[in-house]
């Protein structure tokens, strides 16, 4: 059976001895790679591994033609190094996000097609996508495209009890994150821990628009029309199908990520009303893809 299944290797080529081969020695060769490669930074995953940093072992333990095993496949990493070193791969994972991920770092798919399938199902979804995202430019007053939206917490000051917005007494822009876990108020100028405190509202802060004339792209502070628009959309209901599963309160996940205390119950808590509602309009224009494996890529 074995013999049938390896006559050819995975460029076609034939392979006459099928014995396993006689490693003499251990492996020397460095296993070295970057995490900056087009194949490690299509998909983000958990402890990967960069497919050069494999390649060594394989190279080493077998020969072109001979099939490689990895029943934990993770982010498909081990697939990818065996394929490009002319071996055959037979990857297994209980995840389903392992599973969606290794499938589409291991198996082919014309780019060109997916290109043109992933112009065409953007551009039915974009009547519904520019309303949703519609933003104005405060440069020309003109109309604008909201490219992305930052919410803060205000909190209550546990020594006066005032409001106290987190984006302008705790954030950091330099680096881009919180300052710690101790907030000054600005209005009575005492110290209280950021863990813990009172949330009283969450609101835009800060939004990057980019302009529909010609003033390019700018960040700036939130109109209320911003969070108008927002409020709105989070109020009308979804035509679009969308999961809306439970994460399960003994998960791993549910348990060290202390979701419950970011109100994060269902999958769809991960998501503000307004993405998910985009990503329901686009799931629904590729679901509808005639061709199986461009359907696949695009999700």
């Amino acid at each position: 059976m074995f013999r049938d299944l390896y006559a050819t290797d995975p460029r076609g080529v034939a392979v006459t001895d099928r014995r396993p081969k006689r490693v003499r020695g251990e492996i020397t060769a460095r296993a070295v790679g970057g995490k900056g490669t087009p194949v490690y930074l299509a998909h983000s995953y958990p402890t990967k591994v960069p497919p050069e940093a494999i390649e060594p072992f394989i190279a080493h333990y077998t020969r072109p033609g001979d099939l490689v095993c990895d029943p934990f496949a993770g982010s498909g990493m081990t697939g990818v190094a065996a394929r490009r070193l002319g071996r055959n791969a037979v990857l297994s994972d209980l995840s389903p996000l392992s599973v969606h991920v290794t499938t589409n770092v291991t198996t082919a798919c014309d780019p060109i097609a997916l290109r043109e399938a992933a112009a065409q199902v953007v551009s039915k979804a974009a009547e519904a996508l520019v309303g949703w995202y519609a933003a104005t430019c405060t440069k020309c007053r003109g109309p604008g495209q909201l490219d992305w939206l930052v919410w803060g917490d205000t909190v209550q000051c546990n020594a006066c009890s005032r409001p106290v917005r987190l984006w302008d007494s705790g954030f950091d822009p330099e680096t881009g994150r919180m300052s710690g876990d101790k907030i000054v108020c600005p209005h009575c100028d005492e110290w209280f821990p950021r863990r813990g405190a009172h949330v009283i509202e969450s609101a835009p802060v800060e939004a990057s628009v980019t302009c529909l004339g010609e003033c390019g792209r700018m960040e700036r502070p939130p109109l209320h029309s911003d969070a108008a628009r927002s409020a709105a959309i989070a109020e009308s209901p979804i035509a679009d199908w969308f999961p809306d599963a439970l994460v399960e309160p003994d998960r791993e996940m549910f348990i060290r990520s202390a979701l419950a205390l970011h109100g994060v119950f269902r999958i769809t808590d991960f998501y503000t009303p307004r993405n998910l509602r985009a990503l329901a309009r686009l799931w629904a224009e590729i679901k509808v893809w005639p061709d199986h494996r461009v359907r696949q890529r695009l999700v």
